[in-house]
């Protein structure tokens, strides 16, 4: 048996259901826009721990590089003067 819907009954349920759609619109923007500025975050965390990360690699070579320098002058004058 079908079930007979008056007109207006219908045209009800025709605007709920744009009603349904709009707001699943509305949420699927939304939860993209979040994921999009969630990736930019993690994106721009990541780069900045790399550069820090070189940065303090760079920084520890300079010293070693100095450490080693300071010896072998140290070194070389020891051996000339004695």
């Amino acid at each position: 048996m079908a079930l007979y819907l008056p007109p207006h009954h219908t045209a009800t349920r025709t605007l709920q259901n744009k009603v349904v759609v709009a707001v699943v619109v509305v949420v699927v923007k939304v939860v993209v826009v979040v994921v999009v500025v969630v990736v930019v975050v993690v994106v721009v965390v990541v780069v900045v721990v790399v550069v820090v990360v070189v940065v303090v690699v760079v920084v520890a070579a300079v010293v070693v590089v100095e450490v080693v320098v300071v010896v072998v002058v140290v070194v070389v004058v020891v051996v000339v003067v004695v």
